[in-house]
């Protein structure tokens, strides 16, 4: 027997597929939309004391960290020549500032796309990238202001660099992080400027003293040393603050220096959404 539909049934169930499909296409491109977006993303810092010769285990460090975009200040021209070399497969994108000064060369090292680059000299270098993490632009600051050990002990120079950071990273509409060796006790004013602004991963969700400087375990971290070779880990100076937009799952120092002065500090940090 064959059954009649009125006309007003086909419009409702045409209506109620319309919809269904809406919905399914709706959910279907938030889906993807979340999908696209990384769960958690790892940084490191670290300064590498401008060395020249023994860079071998800075490589090491970076490749066993297992970060995802990378930060370093004093970077010499052989330790920038190293990581092309040795960690190019795992970090296809390099940016490195290397023409002033022997404390001044700074790289950034990412598994994800480089959109921009810029930098400046204010007085130390700022270097500033822009990352494609799947498809969401994340731009990152490698800072290293002017350490109050080379100025007579003066922050003012500091605190003019960590201002003029300050001032570029207030003109972003993307996610933004700032990494560096700040040379800036937690203590200080110039960490509690940036630090009304932006978020510290380690104050927030970090492990232990995290103390990072001064560190004199190999001979060589103690060229042009200011204090004692026996001195232990007494401050912190570096860090990797962070933008709304991200949340803080886990944030250390590491173990060991590779020969530096300083240790690196690692952190891993959630994407959530657009700042």
């Amino acid at each position: 027997m064959l059954k009649f539909i009125s006309g007003r049934e086909v419009l409702h169930r045409l209506f109620i597929t319309g919809l269904l499909t809406g919905l399914l296409t709706a959910c279907g491109m938030e889906s993807a939309r979340q999908a696209a977006l990384p769960q958690e993303i790892t940084l490191l810092t670290h300064n590498l004391h401008a060395e020249p010769d023994i860079v071998q285990p800075f490589a090491d460090i970076i490749r066993e960290s297992g970060a995802d975009i990378v930060a370093l200040q004093e970077v010499s021209r052989a330790a920038a020549a190293l990581f092309e070399q040795e960690l190019g497969e795992v970090y296809p994108y390099q940016v490195t500032a290397l023409a002033s000064g022997r404390y001044n060369g700074q790289a950034i090292l990412s598994r994800y796309p480089i959109l921009k680059q810029e930098s400046w000299e204010h007085e130390r270098r700022l270097l500033r990238v822009v990352v494609d993490v799947n498809s969401v632009p994340v731009t990152v600051y490698n800072v290293h202001p002017t350490s109050p050990g080379t100025t007579g002990m003066s922050t003012t120079q500091r605190s003019s660099d960590i201002t003029f950071m300050l001032e570029q990273a207030a003109q972003e509409t993307n996610l933004t992080i700032l990494m560096g060796d700040f040379n800036s006790e937690s203590w200080s004013g110039d960490y509690k400027t940036v630090a009304t602004t932006f978020e510290d991963a380690f104050a927030t969700v970090g492990e232990g003293s995290g103390v990072t400087y001064p560190d004199y375990s190999q001979p060589q971290s103690r060229v042009n040393a200011r204090l004692p070779a026996f001195t232990p880990l007494l401050i912190r100076l570096d860090y990797i603050f962070y933008s709304v937009g991200f949340t803080p799952l886990s944030a250390r120092v590491w173990p060991s220096s590779g020969g530096s002065d300083h240790r690196p500090v690692v952190a891993t940090l959630r994407l959530d959404g657009t700042s």
